[in-house]
């Protein structure tokens, strides 16, 4: 569940400015195994970041369509195996 992955556990983290426009995030792994992920919106790294969605593994969807707004920074976090493997 989404719960087991904490936010200082390994993971890719990507920046996405907005534009205006949607976004689609789609998660593809070697494995073809499904991996948590969680969208953030904040100023920079450094900011409290605001968490827009989080979504577990379990639920077997590895995409993700947004909106992204202008003048709005978005992190998009894909999270590792939370027992390092």
């Amino acid at each position: 569940k989404f719960s087991d992955y904490d936010i200082a556990s390994p993971a890719l983290w990507y920046k996405i400015e907005g534009n205006d426009h949607y976004v689609k995030a789609v998660i593809e792994t070697a494995e073809n195994t499904e991996r948590p992920f969680a969208l953030f919106k904040g100023f920079d790294c450094g900011d409290e970041l605001e968490c827009i969605l989080g979504h577990a593994a379990e639920h077997r969807n590895n995409m993700l369509t947004w909106f992204a707004e202008k003048e709005t920074t978005y992190y998009f976090k894909v999270f590792g195996d939370p027992e390092g493997d």
